[in-house]
């Protein structure tokens, strides 16, 4: 509820017994529940959450008097995720009673935060069940409207991440593979953890506000030594235009756009810090020393590779790339140039660092969040996302290193960071002399084995996909017999074919295939409640779940194959 809304709040009893609250405003009052028939509202609150299963996540906008509750305990299991949002704090601060011990109750100013810590993600998107309570859309209505826009939003931005891995899923696996060949020729990024302690990092982004940003930069060029410039890959035209040259380039996407932004500079020989995601083009013509860490894909691959692999934190922008950069390489402060994260001066990006492909933006909604001044700015979902990210990492950082993040930019505020005008960056900055240290030159290139990877892996899923045969013929099986201790004997089959392939690491390094199966395997196993009460008839729904589970799994590991035999066949070319 905004802080600005006075209102008196009246604990009433309904006409049928039940506690609810009347919220009294100066030229209105409303019931939260009913005065009359409150059964009627939590009808339709369990009208709605009639067919849960065990993975269902439920949202419900309105706590009111909390008399759902211990019903919705008794419907859900410890697997259900449960959020119920309540715009009046008062009402939050009610819920210390051990009822309320399961569900997560959070007000309006923490839905952001909230929904961007895994509510929905694509394994439960499709499994969702969401209820206004009483009249809760009424009586908040604001309120209301922008959480359901925000929910939309996410589950339209999930969905539309779903569709692209699908679509590209292929594309992106190529690539994936491509750069594995390319890190003997790489470097590990723990080579160069912590070599420039007590430096101060530049991140330089593509925001509107590095406009303004190159002119201070230009000013104090001759200071510039003494910082670590860590560019995106649509910054580093401005920046060596302007006769900067960056310390570090980063790129973390697979499309070629990446390498066009890049490929007139690449003689700079500026070491590139990449990851298995990055275009493969850019890596195989970098000129610059080769440096590779992890989104994660790669630590799969254990101790086939020689060197010990670091994990980057991406968040979805290359800015978050350059920010661990910074972090890892031992910077004790880091400054942001060109992150607004909202649309500064009514422009997306800044105009030194426009590209054709910003000729054609694709339509989102825009909405309002505080800038550095605390006014209203307009941004969208991705750039939002991309803030609160970038914050719940700096705060990370801050909870184990002693980091000071500066905000430059002119755009949305940046929490866990203090606003502080660039001059004024080199100015408090005047009296050190802190230089940059070398490159190191001791750090041995990575050494992996492709060709003995990709046969011992196309051996390994043979045999998977025998097992998964097996399986399917067991579960088969299991729906036409009787006998409860045969059922029992060959699922005990199927969970150890199941666990095998789930501990085999490098399976799950192609990822891109997986999103649309995890999404599928979660509605295989979606049971009832009354499932439960007949063993037999559990263990049968069980052996069903895993019979349509392997189908898809098997499809799963044949395209992975198909597309490792694919890529082998244009390099043996």
């Amino acid at each position: 509820m905004n802080n600005k809304d006075e209102y008196k709040l009246n604990l009433l009893r309904s006409k049928d017994s039940y506690n609810t609250y009347e919220i009294i405003r100066e030229n209105s009052s409303i019931v939260l529940g009913s005065k009359y028939n409150y059964e009627r509202v939590l009808e339709q609150l369990f009208e709605k959450l009639k067919d849960i299963n065990e993975n269902t996540v439920i949202i419900i906008y309105g706590l009111d008097s909390g008399e759902y509750v211990e019903e919705l305990s008794r419907l859900v299991t410890y697997n259900n995720k449960i959020l119920i949002v309540e715009p009046i704090k008062e009402l939050i601060r009610k819920c210390e009673d051990e009822k309320y011990k399961e569900f997560n109750i959070i007000s309006t100013e923490e839905i952001d935060t909230y929904i961007n810590k895994g509510l929905l993600d694509i394994n439960n998107i499709k499994n969702v069940k969401f209820h206004c309570f009483g009249n809760y859309s009424r009586a908040f209505k604001e309120e209301y409207e922008n959480f359901v826009k925000k929910i939309n939003e996410l589950t339209v931005n999930i969905s539309l991440n779903i569709n692209t891995i699908n679509k590209f899923k292929n594309q992106a696996t190529f690539n994936i593979i491509k750069n594995l060949m390319e890190i003997n020729d790489s470097y590990s990024f723990n080579d160069w953890k912590g070599i420039y302690q007590g430096t101060t990092a530049l991140i330089v982004s593509a925001g509107p506000s590095l406009d303004k940003n190159i002119k201070v930069l230009l000013k104090h060029k001759d200071k510039l030594q003494s910082y670590v410039i860590i560019a995106g890959n649509r910054t580093v035209k401005v920046l060596i235009d302007n006769g900067i040259i960056p310390d570090y380039i980063c790129a973390i996407d697979p499309q070629d756009v990446v390498y066009d932004m890049i490929k007139d500079y690449l003689s700079y020989n500026i070491p590139l810090v990449y990851t298995e995601n990055t275009n493969n083009k850019l890596i195989k013509l970098t000129q610059g020393i080769k440096i590779f860490g992890s989104k994660g894909l790669a630590l799969h691959l254990g101790n086939r590779i020689s060197s010990e692999i670091c994990k980057f934190y991406t968040g979805g922008s290359v800015a978050h790339l350059q920010t661990d950069v910074a972090v890892k390489l031992g910077c004790d402060s880091i400054v942001f140039l060109g992150q607004d994260l909202a649309y500064s001066f009514q422009k997306s990006h800044s105009d030194t660092t426009k590209h054709e492909i910003d000729s054609n933006p694709a339509k989102v909604s825009t909405f309002y969040v505080k800038d550095i001044y605390g006014n209203d700015i307009l941004t969208e979902f991705s750039l939002n996302n991309f803030r609160i990210y970038l914050e719940e990492y700096i705060k990370q950082v801050k909870e184990i290193k002693d980091v000071k993040f500066i905000n430059s930019s002119y755009g949305a505020e940046i929490n866990g960071t203090v606003f502080k005008e660039l001059e004024q960056v080199f100015e408090d900055d005047k009296f050190i002399e802190i230089k940059k240290k070398k490159i190191p030159t001791n750090g041995e290139k990575i050494r992996f084995s492709f060709n003995k990877f990709l046969q011992e892996f196309k051996r390994s899923m043979k045999e998977f996909i025998l097992d998964i045969d097996k399986s399917i013929y067991k579960c088969e099986k299991n729906l036409n017999i009787s006998s409860e201790k045969k059922i029992k004997e060959n699922l005990l089959y199927i969970n150890k074919v199941n666990d095998r392939i789930n501990n085999y690491e490098e399976l799950f390094m192609f990822d891109y295939f997986w999103g649309e199966f995890l999404i599928k395997s979660d509605s295989y196993f979606q049971f009832s409640v009354d499932d439960s009460k007949s063993s037999m008839n559990y263990a049968k729904k069980v052996s069903n779940g895993y019979r349509e589970y392997f189908q898809e799994l098997k499809k799963v590991i044949e395209e992975i194959v198909n597309v490792l035999d694919e890529v082998n066949s244009h390099i043996s070319l």
